[in-house]
């Protein structure tokens, strides 16, 4: 099993599930080298260097050549930025004055980095590959109603699952090109 960390901040999503996952590897990249950083010392602190890699890159228009020369993966994961522009002003205080606000600044509809992370499913992830999004409460119903606007994606809204308070906040999403349809519908 192998999977995509988009985003990975201090590492602890990909750390996790190779701890789960013994037989498992991953590529985690984010766009902050601090990160990065901090990422590779928990991997070493956790004797997982030999199953993450991790790279710096802005997940901006441009696909890291890289991923695109890896064999595909399983599943990509992600907290991507999420927050509503609007919202920045709002978060807590303990949020705003240490977070990197570009880690959580999401555009004006908190999903500019989860499409671009769909968009890049068809090119990494093997066909049934899932993504794994945390979003905003708001998200899983508007990224279920732009994934039915986007029929070309072949990226599908299978479900949400909630936090400790009872809030959709979770979205998994599952790759289906075409080709995997016909050959499930015969």
């Amino acid at each position: 099993m192998s999977f995509l960390e988009i985003g990975c901040g201090s590492g602890a999503i990909s750390l996790s599930l190779l701890q789960e996952f013994p037989n498992a590897s991953a590529v985690a990249i984010d766009s902050s080298n601090d990160a990065v950083k901090l990422t590779l010392e928990n991997c070493k602190r956790y004797h997982c260097a030999d199953r993450l890699r991790v790279y710096q890159h802005h997940l901006g228009t441009i696909y890291p050549e890289f991923l695109l020369s890896l064999p595909k993966f399983d599943f990509i994961v992600s907290n991507p930025p999420y927050v509503f522009t609007d919202d920045m002003d709002k978060l807590q205080p303990e949020i705003s004055r240490y977070e990197d606000h570009s880690a959580l600044d999401g555009g004006i509809d908190g999903l500019n980095v989860i499409k671009r992370i769909i968009h890049l499913a068809r090119f990494v992830l093997k066909p049934s590959g899932v993504i794994w999004f945390e979003t905003d409460s708001k998200h899983p119903q508007m990224i279920k109603n732009w994934l039915e606007k986007q029929p070309q994606m072949n990226v599908k809204y299978i479900t949400s699952f909630t936090d400790f308070n009872e809030r959709p906040r979770f979205v998994q999403l599952c790759y289906k090109p075409a080709f995997v349809h016909a050959a499930t519908n015969s």
